[in-house]
């Protein structure tokens, strides 16, 4: 998966993904006080991969950004947040890594 179907694709792999808007490469779910933001992949480069995610992933060099805004959102929002990044991984084989 790479590039501009990467959003569509990761769409139909999310919770609830009829409710998912798409706004000029990003993805938006509108939890009603808060919401959840999913950026469209960015190719990095192999030193810019966190090496906590090199050690699970050698190879990877894609980057899709997830945000939930506010963070005060609530256990609604957090609990979507994570359904979000399990989903995401399942969908690409990929990992994820706070920063």
């Amino acid at each position: 998966m790479a590039g501009r179907s990467l959003l569509s694709e990761l769409q139909a792999s999310l919770p609830d993904p009829s409710a998912w808007r798409n706004y000029g490469g990003e993805l938006l779910y509108d939890g009603g006080g808060w919401q959840v933001l999913i950026s469209e992949p960015e190719e990095v480069a192999p030193e810019e991969v966190p090496g906590s995610v090199r050690a699970l992933q050698p190879y990877a060099h894609w980057q899709v950004s997830v945000a939930l805004e506010p963070s005060t959102a609530g256990l609604e929002g957090w609990a979507l947040f994570e359904r979000v990044l399990e989903a995401i991984r399942s969908a690409t084989g990929g990992v994820s890594s706070e920063s």
